[in-house]
């Protein structure tokens, strides 16, 4: 065989042998972004898996190696292979998010009603900063008074957010 014969056949077989390659590295990338992902859980997390029958599994993390996830849910402790996981979310309260809610809706609501209720019941010669005086106090004491209501309502609440998966 000549090396004009020799090229062409390296190059087919290159060719033929690339997108095996190719599927093997796609094969394999998931898996270690995986289990990146899943070695940054942290045991005793809140945690909702989903695995690849749609089966969800909720409940906090109790152990987790590189081949399974220990779940106890209900009572009962559920062991996920990690090779059948399709999606792991993690769950926090919404204890932030409900203060903030809280305190936006509660100052705007008592301000503007400390407002009205200060300028229309204002009896001094001049009234025109009544309405900014009762906004504020209203402000001050509904966000204060929102912010713990919203606390209080947030730590009931669970947000899930993707942790891995689609």
């Amino acid at each position: 065989m000549t090396a004009d014969q020799v090229l062409p056949r390296v190059l087919l077989i290159f060719v033929a042998l690339n997108p095996a390659l190719a599927q093997s590295q796609a094969d394999a990338a998931p898996d270690s972004v995986r289990d990146a992902a899943l070695a940054k859980l942290s045991l005793g997390a809140r945690v909702r898996v989903v695995d690849r029958q749609q089966s969800l599994v909720e409940g906090r993390l109790l152990e987790r190696d590189s081949f399974r996830l220990v779940i106890a849910a209900r009572g009962t402790q559920h062991v996920v292979p990690v090779t059948n996981l399709r999606a792991v979310s993690v769950g926090r309260r919404a204890v932030k998010h409900g203060a903030i809610s809280g305190a936006i809706a509660g100052g705007g609501f008592l301000g503007l009603l400390g407002g009205g209720l200060s300028s229309g019941m204002c009896e001094a010669a001049d009234c025109r900063n009544a309405f900014n005086e009762g906004f504020a106090v209203g402000a001050l004491a509904g966000a204060a008074i929102g912010a713990v209501t919203g606390m209080l309502i947030g730590s009931l609440v669970v947000v899930w957010r993707p942790h891995w998966g689609p």
